[in-house]
């Protein structure tokens, strides 16, 4: 799945920067302070890392994981717009646990992988003139993810009264533990630099807050409620429509 997305997103890469050096051969004029700004559309691919974890797990550590997908964004003001991305995001948290019963101790790892196709909504604040290179951003809105797989690698060690034990590594379907979609809300910040005329680099951070319970079966992962969140940092490049 992985290589699949990587291959898809360099061959769009490929096309886009195509684009690009057709445009760079024209001469690029930006708009005067007094003109009137238009309407702006921009589309692009987009790539990146997340950094997650799942509240509510016991001494969870983060996981990091791919972000690859698309995004829109429309500009209605020179200083705001809205956006849409639609992306393949690998989430999800590692944890350990030690359970002791009689003679015997239980050590277990667990190394929980989530996918989801996400559609983040964001209201974007744009600083700066239009025709600037470089124009800082801020961004918050709703995000929804659609599941689309999850998986638990596990590594159990039994340890007996007389020091020896035994080790099992194995590899679980989690899909049914976990819910099919996740509410939350995406705060970000960025940079839009102008590589020519209405061509861009967009370079994102955005923090993720799970705002749903993505716990589907209490009687395996406890009664706590589980919630998705993580640092996402990403990088896309942007064509004007």
């Amino acid at each position: 799945m992985k290589k699949k997305i990587i291959t898809s997103f360099a061959a769009v890469c490929i096309c886009y920067a195509a684009v690009a050096q057709q445009r760079a051969g024209t001469t690029t004029v930006a708009p005067q302070n007094n003109e009137t700004f238009q309407q702006y559309f921009t589309i692009g691919p987009r790539v990146g890392i997340n950094i997650s974890n799942i509240s509510g797990v016991d001494k969870a550590d983060s996981k990091v994981g791919l972000l690859a997908g698309g995004f829109f964004v429309y500009s209605f003001q020179e200083h705001f717009g809205i956006s849409a991305d639609l992306l393949y995001s690998a989430e999800g948290a590692k944890f350990e646990n030690t359970i002791s019963t009689g003679n015997l101790t239980v050590k277990t790892k667990n190394d929980i992988a989530l996918n989801y196709l996400r559609v983040p909504l964001q209201a974007a604040v744009f600083f700066g003139q239009y025709g600037n290179r470089l124009r800082p951003k801020v961004t918050l809105g709703p995000s929804i993810g659609f599941l689309l797989g999850a998986k638990n690698k596990l590594e159990s060690v039994t340890i007996y009264p007389d020091g020896s034990n035994v080790s099992i590594d194995h590899k679980t379907d989690y899909k049914e533990n976990i819910k099919g979609v996740d509410f939350g809300a995406v705060v970000g910040a960025g940079l839009n630099y102008r590589l020519v005329e209405a061509v861009w680099w967009n370079f994102d951070v955005r923090y993720y807050i799970g705002a749903s319970d993505i716990n589907n079966k209490p009687v395996v992962l406890g009664n706590d409620a589980l919630k998705n969140n993580g640092l996402s940092v990403s990088l896309g490049l942007g064509i004007g429509l």
